[in-house]
C-alpha cells in the first residue's frame, strides 16, 4: 500500500482541483457541462471508460467505470455550487494557493472530494493488476437544489446500480461517518390580503400584517416526535420572508419560506397538518385573513440500516492513514448518502475539511485532500481487493 500512496502526486491533485473549482458551477442555473468536460479529458486521458447523461443540455452528469463484475462501489460526488455571496477576500472562482489551503468556492464543497476521488481511481487502475468488482466515479449535477437532474434523475431513469456508495460530501476532517439524515421539508406559506393606498388601510386588507398573526403562532410551535439517538431533535427554520410592493400601499401578499429538518418518527404529512391548522386558527381569528400553503421540496429522513460494514470498513481505513477512527453519526443537512439511504440502498457520508461549506473564503488543506485520497484508496481495496501490479 506504500507504493500507491507514495505515487499520489500533491501537484496533480491541486492542479486538478484548481481547474475544477475555474469553473463556475453557481446553482441555479448550474452548467455543470464545464466541470464534466474536465472529467471527460481526465477518463480519456487514463483510459476509463465513461458515460455521459443530461435530463437538460448543461446540466450534465459523468460516470466512469474501472473493473468489471461485482461488488460495486460508486463514489458519488456533485460538481455545483452554491452562490458565492458576499465577504471574499479573493476572486471565488480564481484558486488561490496560500499557506498550505487552496481557497475558492467550492474547494470544500464539493469539488476537492471530485479530485481526490479520480486520482484514487487512476492509481488503483495503474497499480492494482485485477480488482474483484466495479468502482463507478460519478460527477453529478444538481445536488444544492434538489437532484432533479442529477442522483435523482440518474437513479429514475436506471442509468446507476451498485452495492455500495461513499459519498464524500460532508465535510468534518474525516472525523465523522454519516448513516443517518433528518428529513428535509421545504415550503411556502402565502397570506393574501388586498392592496390599497397606504394612506387608506381601512380600505385594504394587509397581508404582513396576518403573517405576523401567523408567525407568532409557528414561534411558539413544538413538535410531537420520538428523540432519535443520533439525530436528536427536529428543528424549524424561517429562512425568507418577502411582503409589499411599496412603503405607501397596502400589501396584497407576504410570503414566508420554511425550512423543517424532522425525524424517523414524524412525517410529512403530520407536519403539514400541524402548519394548516395554525393557518386555519389564524383564519378563524381573523375574518379577512387568508393563507395558501405551498411544498417546494422534501426528503424523507434515512437511515442505512443494513451493512455498518461500509461503515467499520471506512473507519478501519481512517485510522490506518489518520490514527483515529471517525464517529458514527446523523446529520440534519441532506447529501446523496441520504437521496440513497431513502430508496434503500447502501450508502455512507464522509468527508474532509472543516465545516466552511457555503461560507466566503470557502478552504481545503491540501494535506487533508492527499490523507483522504489514501483513506480512498485504502478502503476500496479493502472492499474490492484485487492483485498488485
Amino acid at each position: 500500500m506504500k507504493e500507491i500512496f507514495d505515487s499520489i502526486d500533491e501537484d496533480e491533485l491541486i492542479e486538478l482541483l484548481c481547474s475544477i473549482v475555474e469553473q463556475d458551477t453557481t446553482n441555479p442555473p448550474g452548467n455543470e457541462y464545464k466541470v464534466a468536460e474536465i472529467v471527460r479529458i481526465f477518463f480519456e486521458q487514463n483510459e476509463i471508460p465513461y458515460l455521459i447523461h443530461e435530463k437538460e443540455k448543461g446540466r450534465t452528469n459523468i460516470i466512469g467505470r474501472i473493473g468489471e463484475g461485482s461488488p460495486k462501489i460508486l463514489i458519488a460526488c456533485h460538481s455545483d455550487v452554491v452562490p458565492a455571496g458576499d465577504g471574499w477576500k479573493t476572486n471565488p472562482f480564481e484558486p488561490v494557493i496560500e499557506d498550505g489551503k487552496v481557497y475558492g468556492r467550492g474547494t470544500c464543497d464539493n469539488k476537492d472530494s471530485i479530485a481526490s476521488m479520480l486520482i484514487a481511481g487512476k492509481l488503483i487502475k495503474e497499480n492494482i493488476k485485477k480488482i474483484n468488482g466495479q468502482i463507478i466515479l460519478a460527477v453529478l449535477a444538481d445536488e444544492e437544489h434538489g437532484s432533479d437532474y442529477g442522483l435523482n434523475y440518474i437513479m429514475d431513469e436506471g442509468f446507476l446500480e451498485f452495492d455500495y456508495a461513499i459519498v464524500p460530501d460532508i465535510g468534518g476532517n474525516m472525523k465523522k461517518i454519516d448513516v443517518a439524515e433528518k428529513g428535509a421539508l421545504h415550503f411556502k406559506i402565502i397570506s393574501y390580503g388586498k392592496q390599497a393606498h397606504g394612506s387608506r388601510p381601512d380600505k385594504g386588507i394587509n397581508a404582513i400584517e396576518y403573517m405576523i398573526e401567523l408567525l407568532n403562532e409557528i414561534k411558539n410551535y413544538e413538535f410531537d416526535y420520538e428523540p432519535h439517538e443520533l439525530l436528536k431533535v427536529p428543528t424549524i427554520n424561517i429562512g425568507m420572508i418577502k411582503g409589499g410592493e411599496a412603503v405607501n400601499i397596502v400589501p396584497a401578499k407576504c410570503t414566508v419560506g420554511i425550512d423543517i429538518r424532522y425525524l424517523p418518527s414524524q412525517t410529512k404529512e403530520e407536519i403539514i397538518k400541524d402548519f394548516e391548522d395554525m393557518m386555519k386558527k389564524v383564519e378563524e381569528e381573523n375574518p379577512y385573513a387568508k393563507f395558501g400553503i405551498e411544498i417546494i421540496t422534501h426528503h424523507a429522513p434515512a437511515e442505512l440500516l443494513e451493512n455498518i460494514g461500509l461503515a467499520r470498513v471506512f473507519r478501519e481505513s481512517t485510522k490506518q492513514v489518520m490514527g483515529f477512527k471517525p464517529d458514527i453519526i446523523g446529520m440534519g443537512g441532506h447529501t446523496f448518502a441520504g437521496l440513497l439511504m431513502e430508496r434503500g440502498l447502501n450508502a455512507i457520508g464522509v468527508g474532509m475539511g472543516d465545516d466552511i461549506a457555503h461560507q466566503a473564503n470557502e478552504y481545503i488543506q491540501i494535506d487533508e485532500m492527499v490523507n483522504f485520497t489514501k483513506i480512498l484508496i485504502l478502503s476500496i481495496i479493502k472492499l474490492l481487493g484485487g492483485e498488485k501490479k
